[in-house]
């Protein structure tokens, strides 16, 4: 069979890089023959059964059988001169595990731990279980795993750090803020900056208490992105980003201890996401996207691949994967139970669950609001209710049983976040999950970065001197009292009984008596009434996009790319009311990814794509529609700036 894939060309740059070593004098990269541990030394001395290695890090020299090492290293002292002796002979003998040891007095204040670190350890993937695809079954039964102290019982203090923005260079970016469990109240942030010359990176690590108010502060001479703290507030992940060749960056995941005299000890440095033959479509993609602690011991970790995203579950005492996973990116959303004890996996159009320290599957939920799991998954603090924001709507689960409890519309867009298990914030909206509608929007003006934490919505505040951190709690007492007084006959522009009116458009020129019949249906199944002169209307259309040209690969007749023109259709269908959109949704058909040239039956590759990216015109069947919708005008407005809520 023959198959033309969809490619994008890339130009590329080669950079060629010149080494100059001397076999036997100089230092070199040895690895153990696990792969696991690495170590940068100069050879003391081989007889052919043990080698003796000078560590650089220290100076103290260990001992080993040749067996324990890798066979590129075998390889490298077979080659070596028979009579050759090595300079360096000597020195203490260390009787330990291979590559043991290393520097334990990490200051970043100093640089210490930068250019003259241990290497990473690589971490391989040899004989790691996958995780499985699920167990097959549409429902489960858990014991939720509910915080055991959801909110703060003390009054959290924010904190002002410092922030010189006269120091700044070419760039700058603030990261998310990453909290401990509520036990431990500690938050961590960072920033990092470009010098004006644009070669160096400088970078910044925040460690607060929000009982105190206090913060520590490390500068790190290298680009350090914060990860997160680990639920006991004593450990925290950074990616340390370095930049590898010509192309891209390669990253690395550090582990850091946080002494009680407010130092740091690294006690890891892994290079999780190096190409190896299960890996081909890594080989440009090796930095890290997400990293999550999973307890004390253990991360789980996301590659930033364009394509397939790898995830592995890492323990940092031993280096070695747990489990690992290939997910397809624009299909995999993932949500943690509160103390991460499951998590949830939406992909191929389902939602898994697994046991995070095991990666064993519980259950999983196909059921879905849509028909592609394009949104955010979250779950709330007891660990009862799971949510799925996807395309303007909103699905909840009881997620102790896996059954779904209730859909609604949400208009908007961004992530979403349980506020307490009765309010959810999405985007700018507060939602009461008992009623399934919005009841207060919230405007930011100022703050970035806004997660919640202990029963309050904390964010960042920067001026020319200062990062503020700060909270608020929403949804505030006068929102809900507010929400609480309007009657129920009028929250909603469109529910059961409402009057409305159908409108296809010119656009949809194609089966338009069965579309209209399927869409009037679905409406008076809802208990809606159609009539012409109705104010909210349902409007049909399609939407055609700019041209554009796609490049298909040859592979396997000849290479070269066969190169089409496209004009993707978009399917959209949307209810509105005096020109104010209630609701929409839409979906858009352009190039496939592939095409197969056995089935082209005499039709020319343009054709083929002419036919696959036309409008989707039986979607307006199948689009879920919201049977209640409330109205957008009875919705009370504040905005949260950095001297908090403001009417």
């Amino acid at each position: 069979m023959k198959t033309l894939l969809k490619t994008r060309i890339v130009p590329v740059t080669l950079f060629f890089l010149a080494f100059s070593l001397n076999l036997a004098a100089e230092d070199r990269i040895w690895t153990d023959s696990t792969g696991k541990f690495q170590i940068e030394a100069a050879l003391v001395n081989y007889d052919g059964k043990e080698v003796r290695l000078r560590k650089k890090i220290d100076g103290k020299v260990v001992t080993l059988p040749v067996e324990k090492l890798s066979e590129e290293d075998v390889l490298y002292l077979k080659q070596l001169p028979a009579e050759e002796e090595n300079p360096f002979a000597g020195g203490e003998e260390v009787a330990v595990s291979p590559f043991a040891g290393g520097e334990k007095d990490f200051s970043p204040e100093t640089g210490r731990g930068s250019a003259n670190a241990e290497p990473p350890v690589a971490v391989s993937y040899r004989n790691v279980p996958l995780l499985p695809p699920g167990t097959g079954e549409n429902s489960w039964s858990i014991t939720p795993d509910s915080l055991k102290t959801p909110m703060v019982d003390f009054k959290p203090v924010g904190m002002t750090l410092p922030y010189d923005n006269q120091e700044l260079g070419v760039f700058v970016r603030e990261e998310l803020l990453f909290f401990s469990n509520v036990e431990a109240a500690k938050v961590l942030t960072g920033r990092w900056h470009k010098e004006k010359s644009g070669e160096v990176w400088n970078s910044r690590i925040y460690v607060g208490d929000l009982r105190t108010g206090k913060a520590v502060s490390f500068s790190m001479p290298f680009k350090a992105v914060p990860l997160g703290i680990s639920p006991g507030g004593k450990r925290i992940m950074i990616r340390h980003d370095q930049k590898e060749g010509g192309w891209g960056e390669r990253s690395l995941v550090e582990i850091h201890q946080l002494s009680a005299a407010g130092k740091l000890d690294r006690i890891g440095r892994f290079l999780p996401f190096t190409a190896d033959s299960r890996d081909e479509h890594q080989k440009l993609e090796k930095d890290i996207d997400e990293g999550y602690w999973i307890g004390e011991d253990h991360v789980l970790l996301q590659s930033a691949a364009t394509g397939d995203k790898r995830l592995v579950l890492l323990n940092i005492v031993t280096g070695k994967p747990v489990w690992t996973d290939v997910t397809f990116i624009s299909r995999g959303v993932l949500a943690f139970s509160p103390n991460r004890k499951y998590f949830l996996l939406a992909k191929d159009n389902r939602v898994f669950l697994y046991e995070t320290l095991t990666g064993n599957p519980v259950g999983q939920i196909a059921d879905l609001s849509s028909g592609a799991v394009g949104g955010k998954l979250a779950i709330a603090d007891d660990g009862k209710k799971l949510s799925l924001w996807d395309n303007n709507q909103m699905t909840l689960w009881n997620l102790a049983t896996g059954q779904k409890v209730l859909s609604f519309t949400v208009i908007g867009w961004g992530s979403h976040q349980w506020l307490t298990p009765k309010y959810i914030l999405a985007g700018e909206q507060v939602i009461d999950a008992s009623l399934g509608c919005t009841i207060w929007k919230y405007t930011m003006r100022g703050p970035r970065n806004g997660t919640v934490w202990g029963g309050g919505y904390w964010y960042q505040v920067i001026n020319r001197s200062t990062l503020q951190i700060q909270s608020v709690k929403i949804p505030h007492n006068s929102a809900i009292e507010s929400f609480a007084k309007i009657p129920d006959n009028k929250r909603y522009a469109v529910q059961p009984g409402s009057a409305v009116s159908l409108v296809i458009e010119p656009s949809v020129d194609k089966d338009r008596e069965k579309i209209e019949k399927g869409v009037r249906e679905k409406i008076l199944s809802y208990g809606w009434k159609i009539t012409d002169s109705a104010p909210v209307r349902v409007v049909l259309s399609i939407k055609t996009e700019k041209e554009e040209k796609v490049s298909y690969g040859r592979f396997r007749f000849g290479g070269g790319n066969l190169e089409v023109t496209v004009t993707p259709r978009t399917s959209l269908m949307k209810i509105e009311r005096d020109g104010k959109i209630l609701w929409q949704s839409h979906v858009t058909r352009g190039a496939p990814g592939s095409i197969n040239l056995d089935d082209l039956g005499g039709k020319s590759a343009q054709q083929v794509v002419n036919e696959q990216s036309g409008a989707d015109y039986g979607w307006f069947t199948r689009v879920p529609i919201p049977k209640t919708i409330v109205d957008p005008d009875i919705i009370g407005q504040s905005v949260i700036s950095g001297n908090g809520i403001s009417q």
